[in-house]
């Protein structure tokens, strides 16, 4: 089973939308939904964005934003984390 592997480059709070991180995906695919851990938090992907457009699913070697969803705090994450969603 490949590992769905995301490397944070960059995260931002956006008032109104919530947390986004912005970074690669190293390995493997990712789709709204999908969920990862972090620290004792479980969060899910909201929504995929590049600088064209919302995607559905991705292919590995994208940069791309990740919409959040389950984290508050931007400090809860931090650059060069590698996150892995299931």
């Amino acid at each position: 089973m490949e590992l769905n592997e995301f490397l944070i480059e960059d995260i931002f709070s956006i008032p109104g939308r919530g947390i986004v991180i912005s970074g690669r995906l190293l390995s493997g695919r990712v789709k709204p939904g999908m969920k990862a851990n972090i620290s004792d938090k479980r969060i899910s992907i909201k929504k995929i964005e590049t600088f064209k457009g919302t995607l559905n699913l991705t292919k590995p070697g994208q940069t791309i934003g990740l919409l959040l969803e389950g984290i508050d705090k931007k400090e809860e994450l931090k650059k060069g984390e590698t996150l892995i969603f299931a």
